[in-house]
């Protein structure tokens, strides 16, 4: 659902740069549709069987895959009925596209695209490293567990943090997008309300699946705390101020905690759609709104921190989290990118202005 919402936001929002003038045309290679070589059929085959081997092993013991995913994937338990239906529908696709596609060599094209004909390989890219720098900082985080388990935190499902993410899909977009000579900050302008939103639809699953990025005890933790609701939140469900988490995936008793998730939904929903509505027509630098969008994001993590449960690290006698501390680096980041954005127009300005009262 976040990967969803992001394509479709930051497409919009490119496309409407695109046409107005901002991004300009450039050279992309492509190859055409042709006869597919006999190692591409081999190796679809083989993935077709072995993703028809764990299906239909899932579709018949869907009760233990449901208690532990990881563990069914990661085996090398399957289903042989479920393999052989997976090389028949692969065989099938592949047999309709050799002959369609017989005698027709795959060669390469170019042609002039903008940056939003690339979504389909941002997205792509932002997931693969997002993921991967959500597992590094959460092993990071939870270093002695690493130690003691380390094959379970590095391929365990659970145990993911959303800053990691960012910053290796980030980096990760940044670099094969220079790679076309795409101008980078009307690209982070472009980007940054999907991204706010992003991180509100992705903390939905949060709270549905009551996965523990749940807040702290709220007074004594019983349903008593309901009893005693602050006047903001009276006209809301108990469940808005307080909530149990009954049947959560991590099986545990939180108690009435705050639904932190829940918060930062909606909190992220509606700043990505501000961030929206700034963009489009309020007259900003380029750069600056994504500048907005990281003092936003900083700001929204490092409050909720203050009432959520996380683990804490133990600097010169001060506990404070790793996202207290990457939600910090943010605001500071977006404050100090705003000013040199600013400086530096203001400098070209006056560069400008010179260089025509010379002429």
């Amino acid at each position: 659902m976040s990967f969803v919402v992001a394509y479709f936001m930051i497409y919009h929002e490119l496309k409407r740069k695109a046409k107005l003038g901002i991004f300009s045309t450039f050279e992309l290679t492509y190859t055409t549709a042709g006869e597919p070589s006999k190692t591409d059929i081999f190796i679809n085959l083989i993935l077709g069987g072995l993703l028809g081997y764990k299906l239909g092993y899932i579709i018949t013991n869907y009760s233990l895959f449901n208690a532990n995913p990881q563990q069914i994937l990661l085996s090398s338990q399957g289903s042989l009925t479920g393999l052989v239906v997976g090389v028949l529908i692969t065989c099938t696709y592949k047999g309709y596209e050799y002959y369609k596609y017989k005698g027709i060599k795959p060669k390469k094209e170019k042609k002039q695209a903008y940056p939003h004909d690339l979504m389909n390989n941002v997205i792509f890219i932002a997931a693969i490293f997002g993921i991967l720098g959500a597992k590094i900082f959460a092993v990071l985080e939870t270093w002695e567990d690493f130690v003691k388990h380390p094959a379970e935190s590095l391929f365990g499902f659970d145990g993911l943090t959303y800053y990691g993410g960012l910053i290796f899909g980030a980096v990760a977009v940044i670099y094969y997008i220079k790679r076309y000579k795409i101008p980078l900050l009307p690209y982070l302008d472009a980007a940054g309300p999907g991204l706010m939103a992003t991180y509100g639809v992705g903390r939905i699953g949060c709270h549905i699946a009551g996965d523990g990025d749940w807040g702290i005890q709220v007074g004594d933790g019983t349903a008593s705390c309901l009893a005693n609701k602050p006047t903001f939140f009276k006209p809301f469900p108990d469940w808005f101020y307080a909530y149990n988490y009954p049947n959560n995936v991590l099986g545990e008793n939180p108690g009435y905690v705050y639904p932190t998730p829940l918060w930062e939904s909606i909190l992220g929903i509606v700043l990505g759609l501000i961030l929206l509505f700034m963009g489009r027509k309020v007259k900003l630098q380029h750069g600056v709104l994504f500048c907005i969008y990281l003092i936003f994001n900083g700001v929204e993590r490092f409050l909720i921190e203050k009432i959520r449960v996380n683990i804490p690290y133990n600097i010169v006698g001060l506990k404070i989290t790793q996202a207290e501390i990457l939600s910090f680096l943010l605001i500071i980041a977006g404050v100090v990118g705003w000013v040199w954005i600013y400086r530096s127009n203001k400098k070209n300005d006056k560069n400008f202005t010179k260089t025509t009262q010379l002429q």
